[in-house]
């Protein structure tokens, strides 16, 4: 995918950790442009069309991204598990 020097730098400007966030960011800076700033979200459009296509696995290859991988050793586990609300126990 090619990408021009315009979108390079809105990258660089609104580029989160993770592509969702990115995506989250430019959207919401796209939201909050005034009426008279047509190149500006014809950009942001261009870019969240082209980030939408790629994955997070492409990007963290091409050091777009900064996810991690994790072993599965290294993972947090789920020991503690919250109480379920039943009406058997407000009736007791």
């Amino acid at each position: 995918m090619e990408w021009n020097q315009d979108e390079e730098m809105l990258l660089m400007l609104y580029g989160e950790d993770s592509l969702t966030d990115t995506i989250a960011a430019m959207k919401s800076v796209r939201g909050k442009l005034q009426p008279d700033e047509t190149e500006l979200d014809r950009m942001l459009a261009s870019v969240i069309w082209k980030l939408q296509r790629l994955s997070d696995i492409l990007c963290f290859e091409h050091c777009y991204s900064i996810i991690q991988r994790k072993t599965y050793a290294e993972r947090n586990k789920r020991t503690v598990y919250p109480k379920r609300h039943t009406i058997r126990s407000e009736l007791e």
